[in-house]
């Protein structure tokens, strides 16, 4: 019963690990990174805003290293934490101080961008549009008012990244003449805009036991907003609008990086996973997802998996899973070319699927992922798992030959005698991988997958 519970839990275990090409090792770093309009230089971002983010950050509970990369119009702040530091709680306090800071901003800064990533910080799938009948820039739009959303839906997704066609802008282009004829600056005009494009609370109204909340709507919806905004009132008390002293049109942002597939202009979707998602199961969904919406989109317009890393985790699982076959097959042909007796050997090969499914279970209750590292362990104890069997099985041998019967009570007792050479033997193997406690995390956990598998694979062996 308990054996074909194990086996039970084992099968199960195997359908929910996740599946990776190399073990996931939790880098322990925050990324911040904020856009600041108006093309702002990289000097004036690090005066007043980097070194903002820098002295409000650096006392984070274990935070071992903060980097700061300033450029024209982008800030990216990226901390380092130590590895036993819980990063729920670390994003979540980071969050918390950007919150009390937010009003220090310059007015030119968007909100800040949060996320958290691994040692793998690379996209695991790109999905990418392309038209014979509309433009880049429509393209981008059509991605980041649709498409970017239901990809973000998918479990195990961590973020979406669009590349390819231009950024939609407004652009108001102000006349030098008139606004010294009208006796403005360009930073009033700075100030009235951003004060007028915003929605404030009102406050509450209470009416006959119910409460209405109020809100001032002040959100620019269209460019004919922007332009018919009132800037000033003139001596004569005529209205001053924003049209009469600038060009307000919709332009684009310069590229900052292009998307092109098979020489024609595209735009592309990188889909960045979660660090504990399963590789294999995010992108089967993001790349039915693809399909599905290249059937919603018409025929004018289709998507296309220019990047699929599945593919290659795929290929190299399955080789490491060949060769673990191919060994446990091995290892029953050497029993047969010594032993002869087919009831045995059948009796010994059955040690290696249990054990192996007993390693299922122990990985997915230790949080380890299926990858080359944890196979490759898993390999090299497969040619261990059949050394207690071998042992106790000669014991039982023996013990025919100089009594001259077999029951289950020589076979109990065979087994016994055998208990505590074979548990010294394992534990002596075990041993081998206590020094690993002593390094430090980021090793630990790199390599600690091989050392359990092998651990697990020997523990399984004793039943």
């Amino acid at each position: 019963m308990i054996f074909s519970a194990i086996a039970l839990f084992g099968i199960i275990s195997l359908y929910n690990l996740p599946i990776e090409l190399m073990p996931t090792i939790e880098g322990g770093k925050i990324s911040i990174i904020t856009y600041v309009r108006g093309g702002m230089p990289s000097m004036e971002i690090e005066k007043r805003l980097a070194k903002l983010l820098e002295e409000n950050l650096s006392d984070i509970s274990h935070l071992k290293h903060i980097l700061t990369v300033s450029k024209e119009g982008e800030n990216t702040v990226v901390l380092e934490f130590e590895p036993e530091a819980n990063m729920d709680y670390a994003s979540l306090e980071v969050r918390e101080r950007l919150a009390k800071i937010k009003d220090e901003f310059p007015r030119e800064a968007e909100r800040p961008v949060i996320f958290q990533f691994g040692y793998g910080e690379f996209p695991i799938i790109a999905v990418t549009l392309i038209s014979n009948r509309y433009t880049p820039e429509d393209l981008r739009k059509l991605a980041e008012d649709f498409l970017k959303e239901k990809f973000l839906r998918i479990e195990g997704v961590a973020r979406a990244e669009i590349v390819g066609g231009r950024e939609e802008k407004i652009m108001i282009e102000l006349d030098k003449r008139k606004l010294a004829a009208y006796n403005l600056s360009l930073q009033e005009i700075l100030d009235i805009v951003g004060a007028s494009n915003i929605n404030l609370v009102g406050g509450k109204i209470n009416q006959r036991g119910t409460k209405y909340l109020v809100r001032c709507l002040g959100e620019f919806k269209t460019i004919e907003d922007i332009r018919n905004l009132a800037i000033k009132v003139s001596e004569e008390g005529s209205l001053i609008r924003l049209k009469d002293i600038a060009e307000v049109k919709a332009d684009f942002l310069e590229p900052r990086r292009l998307s092109r597939l098979n020489i024609h202009p595209a735009v592309t979707i990188y889909i960045y996973k979660k660090s504990l998602a399963n590789t294999l199961k995010v992108c089967e969904a993001v790349e039915d997802l693809a399909h599905q919406l290249s059937s919603e989109l018409g025929e004018y317009t289709y998507t296309i998996v220019s990047l699929n890393r599945a593919e290659f985790v795929k290929k190299a699982i399955n080789q490491l899973k060949i060769s673990l076959l191919i060994g446990s097959i091995l290892a029953i042909g050497v029993l047969f070319m010594f032993l002869r007796e087919y009831l045995t050997i059948v009796v010994l090969s059955l040690s290696i699927p249990f054990s192996i499914l007993f390693v299922f279970s122990m990985m997915y209750l230790a949080k380890l992922s299926i990858n080359t590292l944890t196979l490759a362990g898993l390999c090299l104890g497969a040619g261990m798992l059949l050394d207690s069997s071998i042992v106790v099985l000669e014991n039982i041998f023996k013990r025919r030959e100089s009594t001259g019967r077999l029951n289950k009570t020589d076979i109990a007792t065979a087994s016994e005698e055998m208990s505590v050479p074979i548990f010294a033997s394992i534990l002596t193997t075990i041993i081998v991988f206590l020094p690993l406690i002593f390094v430090n995390k980021e090793i630990q956990k790199l390599y600690s997958g091989i050392a359990l598998s092998i651990t697990f694979s020997l523990m399984g062996s004793l039943g």
